[in-house]
C-alpha cells in the first residue's frame, strides 16, 4: 500500500502537519515511523482524520475525541451529539440576545440624537443590585455572589447608577447614590441569574427617559458641582417645565463612555418615576 510523508499527506486533507502530529499524541493516528524517525501513513489513516475533525467541528476536545473513538459506535456517537445540541442552543441564545442589544443600542442613538429625546412611559420591571456606595465596593458575600453571576452577562446587565436619597430635597437626593447592575426580569430569570436579598425589584411606573448622548456633563470646567447632579440637568429642567415631581428611586443606565479628541463624552439614560 502506498505511504505519504507527513506533509503530503496533510495536504490531501487540507490539514496541517502540526496536526497531525498532535492527533498523534492523542492516539487518534498512529502513523508508520522508519528508523530515522521519518513518519509515513497510508490511505486508511485519512479515515481516522476524517471522523476526528467532524468530532472537532461538533465542538469535542481531542479527549473527548479519544473516548469516543474507543467505542466509535452510532449511538455512542449520537448521544453524545445530544448533549453537545443544549451547548448549541444556549450559544444561539447568547448570541441572539447580544445582537438584540446591538441593536437597542443602534436604536438608543438615534433617540438620542433626535429632537425627541425624551418621553413619559411606563418602564418595564427590571431588578437592579448595589454594588458600590460612591466609590467604595460593598463588601459582603451576597454582593459578591451577584456580581459573580451578573458580570458573565456584560453587556446585556448593565452598568447603573442608583439614587435613592431624599427626594423632596434636590441638594440632599444627588447626594446620596450607589453604582450597581440592572436587567430586565424576565431576561434575568430566563438566564437564571443569581437573584438573592441584595438584587431589587424596580417597578417605577410612569417614567420621565431622557437619552443623553455628548460631551460628559463632569468635565465641563465651568461646573462645580458634585458630578451626579451634573449629570441630571438636563432631566431636571424637564421636570421643572413640565410640573413633574419625583416619586421614588432615581436610575441612570450608563452604555458607554469614551473620548473623541480631548473631549470626554457619554451615552446615558436617565429614568425618573414622577407623580
Amino acid at each position: 500500500m502506498k505511504q505519504y510523508k507527513i506533509g503530503e499527506f496533510a495536504r490531501e486533507l487540507g490539514v496541517t502537519p502540526d496536526l497531525l502530529k498532535h492527533y498523534e499524541t492523542f492516539g487518534l493516528v498512529k502513523p508508520i515511523v522508519s528508523e530515522s524517525g521519518y513518519r509515513y501513513y497510508q490511505f486508511p489513516e485519512s479515515n481516522h482524520i476524517i471522523r476526528c475533525l467532524k468530532l472537532r467541528n461538533l465542538g469535542f476536545s481531542l479527549k473527548e475525541i479519544e473516548e469516543l473513538l474507543t467505542d466509535y459506535s452510532f449511538e455512542k456517537i449520537l448521544d453524545a451529539c445530544e448533549s453537545k445540541k443544549k451547548t448549541f442552543n444556549n450559544l444561539i441564545k447568547e448570541y441572539q440576545l447580544k445582537i438584540h442589544y446591538i441593536d437597542q443600542i443602534a436604536n438608543w442613538r438615534k433617540l438620542s440624537n433626535s429632537s425627541s429625546n425624551w418621553s413619559i412611559e411606563v418602564v418595564e420591571p427590571f431588578y437592579y443590585y448595589k454594588h458600590t456606595f460612591k466609590d467604595d465596593f460593598i463588601s459582603d458575600y451576597e454582593t459578591q455572589e451577584v456580581t459573580k453571576s451578573w458580570m458573565e452577562w456584560l453587556p446585556i446587565v448593565t452598568s447603573t447608577a442608583i439614587f435613592d436619597g431624599d427626594c423632596e430635597k434636590e441638594e440632599e437626593f444627588f447626594k446620596t447614590f450607589y453604582w450597581g447592575f440592572s436587567v430586565n426580569c424576565e431576561l434575568a430569570e430566563e438566564l437564571e441569574l443569581k437573584l438573592n436579598p441584595k438584587v431589587h425589584k424596580a417597578d417605577l411606573g410612569l417614567c420621565l427617559i431622557h437619552h443623553y448622548n455628548g460631551p460628559d456633563p463632569l468635565f465641563y470646567p465651568e461646573k462645580k458641582e458634585y458630578w451626579s447632579k451634573a449629570r441630571f440637568e438636563i432631566p431636571m429642567k424637564i421636570l421643572k417645565e413640565h410640573n413633574f415631581q419625583i416619586n421614588g428611586k432615581v436610575f441612570q443606565i450608563f452604555h458607554s463612555n469614551n473620548t473623541s479628541g480631548k473631549a470626554q463624552e457619554i451615552q446615558f439614560t436617565t429614568i425618573i418615576p414622577i407623580k
